[in-house]
């Protein structure tokens, strides 16, 4: 039976500067939050640790030199409380680190691609860079600029509600199937319902429910959110981003903002019931249920091809314009990050180490690969030697 959550949020920063004006300017209305110094709190866990946190917070580099058996950076830090959290049997909330050094952990290796360093900031790879860190997520701090402030407020925001509802949801003892689908918030009324729940089960939530007894305590929201934030909203499977939207319906992202933001017709309102709107969506671009995306695609493919540009903006209830590239494909960079929809003949199907085996093989353009031995181990050896790609 899922508990009542509480309305108001509390938040437990640990930094070795911020003061607590700092620490207001990205929290969200009704949040209740501590801001521990750590070089003026000696026992800044003991005190803190087992309290009811939805959200933690914790600096990067607290500019301190190592020393035997001392904690002197967030991650160590956040290895200590896990530490604590498995002595005590405690429940921990997400953990995140924040640090205005975004390349502090430009040494680390991500836990999916090649065996090399991220080698340079971790925004907008913060999926390959969290797991490696142990951790939920990871914040640049904003400075001075009011516009980023209200980003990552909201992004905190996302966070705590997200912990919050799982935690509603999912209860005491482990997480259910059905209760994945709720946090997710899938649309009902749709066609493509069913299809959805299929693929949720195809993604490989962290189920875990046992209705006898209340025995996970310590990682049931929080894998839920893990799981969410590292493996399903990242990549291509169960949701997919606006290039591979606009690579299957052949038009711009212009386009598609204008049809889902005032849907004119019922093919453009499934469309932007597709939508995804639950938790996590602040941290990511627009994403997008695949298989909403399956059955507006389908229609699509069914037209009068003689004029498309008519014949899909007839449908749309709008007019329309049309990416030029023919047999279009998502390709993604060295950082295996998505950058553009070129022609499939310059990509090739890779499969970079740590992928999700449950996800839509990425493409990399066959140039990019031709440049890097450890780009061409990824590459199907049958596609590298057609493509004259050397291993």
């Amino acid at each position: 039976m899922a508990k009542e959550v509480n309305e108001l949020m509390k938040v437990w920063v640990i930094d070795d500067k911020w003061t607590r004006d700092d620490a207001q300017k990205i929290m969200p209305d009704d949040t209740e939050f501590v801001v521990s110094n750590v070089n003026d709190d000696p026992k800044i866990i003991s005190g803190n640790s087992e309290k009811a946190w939805d959200l933690i917070l914790v600096d990067q580099n607290f500019q301190k030199d190592p020393e035997l058996l001392s904690v002197f950076d967030g991650s160590g830090f956040v290895a200590q409380l896990h530490a604590v959290a498995r002595k005590k049997n405690l429940k921990l909330p997400p953990i995140v680190i924040i640090t205005q050094e975004p390349d502090l952990f430009a040494n680390e290796v991500p836990a999916v691609g090649p065996n090399r360093p991220l080698n340079g900031g971790f925004i907008g790879r913060e999926p390959q860079l969290a797991p490696v860190l142990d951790v939920e997520w990871l914040l640049a701090k904003p400075e001075a600029d009011r516009d980023q402030e209200e980003v990552t407020k909201g992004q905190v925001y996302d966070l705590i509600s997200s912990f919050k509802a799982a935690s509603g949801i999912v209860g005491d003892n482990g997480i259910s199937f059905n209760e994945t689908i709720e946090f997710l918030r899938l649309p009902s009324g749709e066609q493509w319902n069913e299809r959805a729940i299929s693929d949720v089960r195809r993604a490989l939530p962290p189920i875990s429910h046992n209705p006898d007894r209340p025995d996970n305590p310590n990682r049931g929201p929080v894998s839920l959110i893990r799981w969410l934030l590292h493996s399903a909203l990242p990549y291509p499977g169960l949701f997919v981003s606006d290039f591979y939207v606009s690579a299957r319906l052949g038009i711009d992202r212009e386009s598609l903002d204008k049809i889902v933001s005032n849907p004119q017709t019922e093919w453009a309102r499934q469309l932007a019931q597709a939508a995804y709107s639950g938790p996590g969506q602040k941290l990511f671009s627009r994403r997008w249920w695949t298989a909403g995306l399956d059955l507006a695609a389908l229609t699509v493919f069914e037209l009068d091809r003689r004029d498309i540009q008519k014949s899909l903006s007839d449908l749309a209830g709008c007019t329309v314009s049309l990416i030029e590239v023919a047999d279009p494909v998502v390709v993604w960079n060295e950082q295996l990050v998505e950058s553009e929809i070129v022609e499939a003949s310059a990509a090739v199907p890779v499969t970079p180490p740590g992928w999700p085996a449950e996800c839509i093989k990425p493409w990399m353009l066959i140039s990019e690969v031709k440049k890097h031995p450890w780009l061409g181990l990824m590459v199907d050896q049958a596609d590298a030697a057609e493509l004259g790609i050397q291993l």
